[in-house]
């Protein structure tokens, strides 16, 4: 009794406190108090179709209504502190709220509405082309509370009916009519202001591209003719000339200086230097930095070469990138002598210190049927020398380790069997970075030639690419299950153009897997189905020409208002050990299957595929939309029956379906074993996921988001419930929720709270897939994920 007395008092208080906040109470007799302002569209035709005007007008509204902070009016705030007097010079825990979270109450002010109109039908016509546009405002007024809508009438877009280059400079004007097939604006189109001057841009860039230098945007006058009638406009790109007797002129690269251990305020003059290819290496100490054979590659500005905005935006993302150094400048002048030349001082600054090191952290938390209290965390630390060989080559030796640990409440008791270390993982690994290619194959010259690479990505490949070599061991303990100890070399590359390309190639691999079964291995594994018994054996990963390729390619507005990314994976094992060994059987008659060791590691044979696809929409400022789309299958060849369970797929978990533990889905099996851990995995991987993100205040974040998907087995020695058939779908599992998370900018910490909605089994009693509502008010908060950024 007494605690529903409280409740209701609560209740009661809380009622009083928020029908107590009426902020109009404090205001003038005249003045009127803006609670809503929205943006009407009344024409949205298929001409405003693909833009995002109602977010664009957005910008220009002069008076926004005031925000709530946990439904407390934030105008309330404020006014209570003016009318509790409260100063700049104030301090304390009232200041503090005043401050922090009070605003200013929006007044209704006509002549800001009305700039607001204007402002928004400029917009329209300049920059998109509704030159009939028209915006009404309308205010409604009650009881001291003013509401504005903004009636937009958009009428017919205006399109281009013709372009014309215009110019006295012939050799300007000659060049950009030469490349006009690749305008961004042709006839026909929408008259755009931002596509006009993405179309300056790229005339300017074509022209610093033929050795115009000086050329820029300020040189283009863009005029325009409308036709009232056909609702046109002829377009005039005039290239204005430097001066009225003086054309633009063409500029070479001259003297071309690198200072390689520069610093400010050196003394340039009393330097060390030395010519390579008609590029002076200068250097104060007695030893280069970097020594000039390892920057000439690094370096495209050619002596007596066209001087190319491209060549010297290549070479200062390169010159950049090198570890060695701390900072990269490029400073451009005019040679003394000849007016045509331009010449160049390149300073490298050294870091301070050739060694250096970083340490990280990474936790998790999650709760399930099997595990009430699942706690993982990781550490890891690297040491890096930033010039290894006076070639910026940058070594690291990086190590990690990680464990799971799960608690059991009904044992709270018994330290010993309170907390339990599921898995454990260690790991040690040397790499080497070396700032260009090293070759030991043509296969990326045979990709680009096959067509598999475009030109562009063969070509920026070529130039920007770095060499990777690594060598490594890992340690994998699963809860006297299994332990696999594991040593890989890999020698592969790395490009990223900063743009939309990020290529990981691994082309040599090898890894050698160590298994050793644990004490429960054959009473639960072995026992639940064969297939964890063959896959889970030792072996031997190889790829001597190809290994892994880890692709992820981004692009901006691939619908609108969203951005995609696709992560995209390659792997392959005993491709050309494979060949090899049939190829010697074929030469022997004989039969025989190649393994290392007196048959102890087999070599394995797999293909491994998946494609991570994933959106993001923006809705508003504060709200977004993002989903994905993950689909991987590995499959075994040759005489390999089953694929490796460490190379295998599995559901659930913080970045998988949230409403499961990790590893605890698997086709429509039930959980049997589960009580003791989860192990599931599968050859054949799909899920879809959708979050809503939005903000809710300081640096709190809300989502809510649905998960669906499984994973299944394609062997013949799996379950039956466990393999991949064509009722596939009658086993997808779907989970839904809500999370909170903090977004410190550099890395958002995530609470998400997964619910089990739909088995990917039926229910014993019902036949049922989906829980019911009573089922789902069973699991409470769900099961809790703990994890670091986003989970896609």
């Amino acid at each position: 009794m007494t605690l529903k007395i409280l409740r209701a008092n609560l209740l009661l208080s809380t009622l009083v406190f928020f029908c107590a906040c009426n902020s109009t109470k404090y205001l003038g007799e005249s003045e009127k108090l803006v609670t809503s302002s929205k943006i009407k569209l009344l024409d949205e035709g298929p001409s405003a179709k693909f833009l995002s005007l109602e977010l664009e007008l957005e910008s220009f509204v002069i008076q926004k209504p005031n925000t709530n902070w946990f439904g407390v009016p934030r105008e309330y705030i404020y006014l209570r502190g003016i009318e509790n007097n409260i100063d700049e010079k104030e301090k304390g825990l009232r200041k503090f709220i005043f401050t922090r979270f009070g605003q200013a109450p929006t007044i209704l002010d006509s002549a800001a509405i009305y700039r607001t109109t204007d402002n928004m039908e400029g917009h329209l016509k300049l920059s998109r082309g509704f030159y009939d546009a028209d915006v009404t405002p309308i205010v409604r007024i009650a009881e001291k509370k003013a509401k504005i809508r903004y009636e937009v009438m958009l009428n017919t877009r205006y399109t281009i009916s013709k372009v014309s280059y215009l110019s006295e400079d012939t050799a300007c004007l000659n060049l950009i009519i030469g490349g006009r097939d690749n305008a961004l604006i042709k006839a026909g189109d929408y008259v755009d202001a931002s596509t006009l001057e993405l179309e300056k841009n790229r005339v300017t860039n074509d022209l610093q591209e033929q050795g115009f230098a000086e050329f820029t945007t300020n040189y283009i006058d863009i005029k325009g003719d409308s036709n009232e009638v056909d609702k046109t406009v002829e377009l005039f790109f005039e290239i204005l000339r430097p001066a009225a007797d003086r054309n633009h002129k063409i500029y070479q690269n001259g003297n071309i200086s690198v200072y390689t251990d520069y610093y400010n305020k050196q003394d340039t003059f009393s330097l060390f230097d030395e010519e390579m290819d008609g590029v002076r290496y200068l250097r104060e100490n007695l030893s280069w930095v970097v020594q000039p054979k390892h920057l000439e590659s690094q370096i495209f500005l050619k002596e007596g070469y066209l001087s190319r905005r491209s060549d010297r935006a290549k070479t200062f993302k390169k010159l950049s990138a090198l570890s060695t150094y701390k900072f990269a400048a490029i400073n451009a002048f005019p040679n003394e002598y000849d007016s045509t030349l331009i010449d160049y001082n390149i300073l490298l600054t050294p870091h301070d210190f050739k060694w250096t090191g970083d340490m990280g952290a990474d936790i998790y938390y999650s709760t399930g049927a099997a595990f009430k209290n699942l706690f993982g965390f990781s550490l890891n630390g690297r040491l890096v020398n930033r010039n290894m060989f006076k070639g910026s080559e940058e070594y690291s030796l990086a190590a990690d380790v990680s464990t799971e640990l799960s608690f059991d409440n009904n044992q709270i008791s018994n330290p010993n069997k309170f907390v339990v270390a599921r898995t454990f993982n260690a790991g040690l690994q040397n790499s080497i970075e070396i700032p260009r290619i090293i070759k030991y194959t043509r296969l990326s010259t045979l990709f680009n030639k096959t067509g598999i690479i475009s030109d562009n990505l063969y070509n920026g490949f070529q130039q920007e690419a770095t060499s990777n070599a690594t060598l490594g061991i890992r340690l994998t303990n699963f809860l006297n299950l299994y332990n696999i100890k594991s040593a890989r070399a890999s020698l592969g590359y790395k490009y990223n153009d900063g743009i939309r390309h990020n290529v990981s190639l691994d082309q040599f691999g090898i890894t050698i897997n160590d298994v050793t079964q644990g004490a429960l291995f054959d009473s639960i594994l072995c026992r639940q189905s064969e297939i964890y018994c063959l896959s889970l054996t030792d072996n031997l990963f190889t790829g001597i020409l190809f290994n892994n390729l880890f692709y992820v390619y981004n692009r901006t507005n691939i619908f609108p208002k969203t951005n995609y990314s696709g992560v995209y994976n390659l792997e392959t094992s005993g491709l050309e050990v494979y060949g090899l060994n049939q190829f010697s059987n074929l030469l022997t008659g004989g039969n025989k299957v190649w393994s290392l060791f007196n048959d102890r590691f087999e070599f394995s044979k797999f293909i491994k595929l998946e494609l991570d696809n994933r959106f993001t929409t923006n809705i508003g400022k504060d709200r977004s939309f993002a989903w994905r789309f993950d689909a991987g299958a590995i499959v075994p060849y040759g005489d390999s029956k089953v694929t490796p369970y460490i190379r295998q797929f599995s559901a659930g978990g913080p970045n998988s379906l949230r409403g499961w533990l990790p590893r605890q889905l698997v086709g429509g099996v039930v959980d049997t074993t589960i009580q003791t851990f989860p192990y599931y995995q599968g050859d054949i991987k799909l899920e879809a996921n959708a979050e809503f993100r939005f903000d809710m205040f300081w640096l709190v974040e809300g989502a809510l988001f649905v998960d669906a998907g499984n994973v299944w087995q394609i062997s013949n020695n799996s379950e039956p419930e466990a393999r991949f058939t064509r009722d596939f779908y009658k086993q997808i599992a779907v989970a839904g929720g809500w999370g909170l998370r903090l977004d410190f900018g550099y890395f958002l910490i995530r609470l998400d709270f997964g619910y089990k909605l739909r088995n990917p089994y039926p229910n014993e009693a019902t036949g049922a897939y989906w829980q019911n509502w009573g089922n789902i008010r069973k699991q409470r908060l769900g099961n809790p994920q703990v994890g670091i950024n986003y989970p896609f």
